[in-house]
């Protein structure tokens, strides 16, 4: 087990409380937020002309909607932790699936993969509401079959 000084906050990405909740465990935990790490998602293999509606509206859910929620409960105490002088930031960390095109995943595992590293400088642009660095990585991905 790893150990970390972290409040363990477990629950259904799919759910809306679920974000919320971990965002209030975070600041209930340390008494205040100064950055968001979105490490979650899911993927699909297979033809896009097998994918079942329910699955994609799972990777939807999980992929797209949750980090954007997740960053949306947070946004508050971003923004409370710059009025305190600190520099929050968000990092948005992906798998390689979610960057590159592969034989396996289907083209609209990448779009939901994709949708929230690219929405965090947007909003940061266009509505400067996010006062923080934001940074998006990729993590190496096991290679496939």
């Amino acid at each position: 087990m790893l150990s970390l000084d972290a409040a363990l906050v477990t629950g259904d990405l799919r759910a809306p409380h679920t974000t919320e909740r971990a965002a209030a465990a975070a600041v209930e935990a340390h008494g205040r937020l100064d950055g968001l790490v979105v490490v979650s998602g899911v993927v699909a293999f297979g033809p896009v002309g097998d994918l079942p509606d329910e699955v994609l509206v799972d990777l939807f859910l999980v992929n797209t909607r949750a980090p954007v929620r997740l960053l949306r409960a947070v946004l508050p105490h971003l923004v409370a932790s710059v009025g305190d002088g600190r520099s929050p930031v968000v990092v948005h960390l992906s798998a390689l699936v979610a960057e590159h095109r592969t034989g396996l995943a289907p083209p609209r595992w990448n779009g939901t993969a994709a949708a929230p590293p690219a929405s965090t400088p947007t909003m940061s642009q266009r509505t400067r509401s996010l006062p923080c660095s934001t940074t998006n990585a990729t993590c190496p991905a096991a290679p496939f079959g």
